[in-house]
């Protein structure tokens, strides 16, 4: 009898170790299990960062082309105002410039006739260009 009792406790202890090991090798198992989870996930964190990363600069690229675009059309655009502008005022300038020369001529003109007239008028001759003078001055 204490043979058996023996056997079963050497069995019961067997079986009692075995389980151990089963346990720990369950729960090893587990925890490489978890190991390798959380770098997966890790490594899954990192390529989404990086294409979070590369996704941005591509729209910060886009986005600067962009904006270089409008500002050139902005800058076209005033430019061919400031142009046209300056052709108007050129333009202008030179209207003025005529229209000055005109009434420089016009009053030469005249001043020459009012002297003709005053030295005809010295001389004692009849003035001719009356009658001319006051169609000239209606138009």
């Amino acid at each position: 009898m204490i043979l058996r009792r023996k056997k079963r406790m050497m069995r019961n202890q067997e079986i009692a170790m075995q389980n151990s090991q089963a346990q720990a090798q369950a729960q090893m198992q587990a925890t490489q299990a978890q190991a390798q989870a959380k770098a997966q996930e890790m490594q899954l964190d990192a390529q989404l960062t990086a294409q979070e990363l590369q996704l941005k600069n591509q729209l910060e690229i886009q986005l600067e082309g962009v904006k270089h675009e409008f500002r050139k059309e902005i800058e076209m655009i005033k430019a061919k105002a400031t142009l046209g502008f300056r052709e108007e005022d050129k333009e202008f300038r030179e209207k003025l410039e005529v229209l000055k020369e005109d009434g420089k001529d016009r009053r030469i003109d005249r001043q020459a006739e009012i002297q003709s007239e005053m030295i005809d008028k010295r001389e004692g001759k009849e003035p001719e260009n009356i009658i001319q003078d006051g169609e000239q001055d209606q138009s």
